[in-house]
């Protein structure tokens, strides 16, 4: 195989690396909470919730995409009756194992009932 022909395989799959690695963002859904819906609520405690995607040989997803609302979702069926959440951080991670990564997003809030 010809060096050029070599550089142009090795420069396709460092391109196709880096996209596959690219952070798209973290939205939340939902935001507002009526005054109505916060008046009754009791604080139930703190949760954690987390969504992953894996990436075989660090090029190939497996499932879907790690997704914000997933995760929040995730936290709020920790405590049953959850109405809805606060003080909520999201964080945005990559675990890299041998031969494969994660893609997580993970979510930490307080449950309100």
């Amino acid at each position: 195989m010809s060096r050029l022909r070599l550089l142009g395989w090795l420069g396709t799959a460092l391109l196709l690396g880096g996209c596959a690695t690219s952070n798209h963002g973290t939205f939340v859904t939902s935001t507002y909470v009526t005054p109505g819906e916060k008046e009754n609520a009791q604080p139930a405690g703190l949760v954690t919730g987390e969504s992953r995607q894996s990436w075989i040989l660090y090029l190939f997803p497996v499932g879907d995409a790690p997704s914000t609302h997933e995760a929040i979702e995730d936290a709020k069926s920790k405590i049953d009756g959850t109405k809805f959440l606060t003080d909520l951080s999201v964080d945005n991670r990559i675990d890299w194992r041998i031969g494969y990564s994660e893609s997580v997003v993970h979510v930490e809030a307080t449950a309100y009932k």
